[in-house]
């Protein structure tokens, strides 16, 4: 009789300590999970901020660019934020092949750039930025049609 008390009372701990066993898991478990779940919205969150940010970046962009004698563009920032040339891209008029020139010229609020630069006759060509902007190059002679617009994606 004294081996079965003594039998239950060591079954009776045993459940005891694997139920706070259980506990401490369980517990250990829903606080990693909601680590883990605080991380993603932050990450999430600070994705958006970024997002919005490139959008009123890409907003305040503003280069004016000009065909100056078939070899040269001469390129201006009259936006209020600094902005870099990343690409050159022509498109045959006729075919329409496009043509990419890599580029990195940066400009400062305000300022200039002249970009050597052989314009053949037949195509259009535009300058795409670091912020994804595209901008087309025109023609600065008095009474000269702008140049006519194409989409550019990159795939």
């Amino acid at each position: 009789m004294q081996k079965m008390k003594k039998r239950r009372k060591e079954a009776a701990v045993s459940e005891v300590i694997a139920a706070l066993l259980f506990m401490t898991i369980a517990i250990f478990f829903f606080s990693l999970l909601g680590v883990v779940l605080q991380t993603q919205t932050n990450l999430s969150s600070f994705n958006a901020q970024q997002q919005t940010q490139l959008l009123g970046d890409r907003a305040l962009e503003r280069l004016i660019a000009y065909n100056m004698s078939g070899s040269d563009i001469l390129v201006m920032n009259n936006g209020s934020i600094a902005s870099q040339v990343l690409y050159i891209v022509s498109v045959d008029n006729q075919t329409g092949a496009a043509t990419t020139t890599d580029e990195n010229s940066l400009l400062s609020i305000m300022g200039n750039v002249t970009i050597p630069f052989t314009l053949k006759s037949g195509t259009r060509t535009a300058l795409v930025t670091s912020l994804g902007n595209v901008f087309y190059v025109q023609n600065p002679q008095p009474g000269s049609k702008p140049a006519a617009t194409f989409n550019i994606t990159f795939g």
